[in-house]
């Protein structure tokens, strides 16, 4: 056993490793994995490696969707003549949906499960990338930037649960 006694740990503190001995020792899993073949404390190394990249893939590309416009700012007011306070306001809105989505969208997710949810998304932000592509006025840069952003801000709340695994299963 460790010369360290539990007492002295902070309350709440969780000990991830037991020695037996100097050479060997005994992890502690903490969450303990569930029988269940799904648990994805179960999951191989592999399996776990591609619904990593898959996830990481998709916030790639939807950050890239909500952020790539701000690029080519100089390019629209040339082009298209939208002003750059316009540009400026669709900005902030699709800021403001990357916030609003969040709470509007993670009750259904707890609702209906993960993937719809994602699969939702990447469509919506399937549509903006080709609307931006067809935008011709500063109100086609407003609405494409905020229904990017509703869109978008599933990124930010469900891969965190989705790696953290906080969310139960349906």
């Amino acid at each position: 056993m460790s010369s360290i006694n539990d007492d002295h740990f902070v309350r709440g503190t969780i000990r991830l490793e037991r020695l037996l001995d100097r050479k060997h020792g005994e992890i502690i899993l903490h969450p303990i994995p569930s029988s269940d073949p799904n648990d994805p404390l179960n999951w191989p190394m592999w399996y776990k490696a591609i619904n990593f990249a898959l996830v990481s893939f998709y916030t790639l590309m939807v950050f890239v969707n909500v952020d790539i416009g701000t690029v080519i700012w100089g390019d629209l007011n040339t082009e298209l003549g939208i002003s750059f306070a316009v540009m400026s306001s669709s900005f902030g809105i699709n800021c403001a949906g990357l916030a609003m989505g969040c709470v509007l969208f993670i009750p259904f997710a707890l609702k209906f499960g993960r993937r719809p949810i994602y699969l939702v998304s990447i469509a919506v932000s399937f549509a903006t990338a080709v609307w931006q592509a067809r935008m011709r006025t500063g109100g086609d840069l407003i609405g494409v930037n905020l229904v990017a952003g509703l869109a978008g801000s599933i990124a930010e709340t469900i891969v965190s649960i989705v790696m953290g695994g906080c969310l139960p299963s349906m």
